[in-house]
């Protein structure tokens, strides 16, 4: 097909890649042939080293960086109400039952948190069965498809993205960039986003306990989520801003075109 295009059209063939597996097919990983294209473009180093036949360039996603987050709600005390907060689709690879279960072991100890899930999809309805059998009925909210994140992210304490494999984690980098502190699966090109101990934390995935131990870490110590929420912030901005992945994209775009003048 690359070739084809190129033959009829003259044009150049640029491939992005934005994942690492067939989803349909679980966890099996993808290999990506870039023989064919001018240039391939990976979202993630992790995307990249699943490429044969070219050498791709890494191009991180961008986000738009808000304004200084405000003080979160948990500083007016410590009976208030507590949001966590997830967001993706709602399929098994996104993982959300694991987070069900480290929420069901951390509900005696903090009474007062809530978990919301934004996002819509053919898992809703199993979920919705956990959280009954989990007996966290009145815990969980199912926000459905969310068009706008950032009032949702403004009202959150902390974002989990609990994903069994991610060719990038935007949801991660959308938290980060409203000042949110992460704790995330260490998978696929997450560990290039999420710095551990710094800006979130990280875990195996799969691991319900040690997900429930490191957002329990978090929730008894807010010093410590602020001080994660802007740091993630800031490395949201120096690194994956919507302003550098624009000028990566239009330097590749720029030789490709300078080459094909040449030529």
């Amino acid at each position: 097909m690359r070739w084809l295009a190129r033959a009829g059209t003259g044009a150049k063939v640029v491939v992005h890649l934005h994942g690492r597996i067939w989803e349909s097919k679980g966890l099996e990983p993808i290999w990506f042939s870039g023989r064919g294209a001018d240039a391939v473009v990976a979202v993630s180093r992790a995307v990249a080293e699943r490429v044969v036949g070219a050498r791709p360039y890494v191009v991180y996603s961008g986000m738009p960086v808000s304004a200084e987050r405000g003080t979160p709600g948990h500083h007016e005390g410590t009976s208030k109400l507590r949001i966590i907060g997830t967001a993706g689709r709602l399929v098994p690879l996104k993982g959300i039952v694991y987070l069900l279960r480290a929420m069901a072991a951390l509900r005696a100890e903090f009474p007062h948190f809530v978990l919301e899930i934004a996002g819509s999809g053919p898992e809703r309805p199993r979920l919705e069965r956990q959280v009954q059998a989990f007996g966290l009925a009145g815990r969980v909210r199912f926000l459905g498809w969310v068009n706008e994140l950032a009032p949702v992210l403004a009202r959150w304490s902390l974002f989990v993205l609990p994903s069994l494999e991610e060719g990038f984690g935007i949801g991660a980098l959308e938290a980060m960039a409203a000042g949110l502190p992460v704790v995330a699966t260490a998978v696929g090109g997450i560990p290039e986003l999420v710095e551990d101990g710094r800006t979130g934390r990280l875990v195996p995935p799969g691991d319900a306990e040690v997900l429930a131990e490191r957002i329990r870490l978090l929730l008894r110590n807010h010093e410590v989520q602020d001080a994660m929420g802007a740091a993630g912030r800031a490395r949201a901005r120096e690194y994956f801003s919507v302003e550098r992945m624009a000028i990566a994209i239009s330097q590749i775009y720029d030789h490709l075109l300078g080459a094909g003048a040449e030529g």
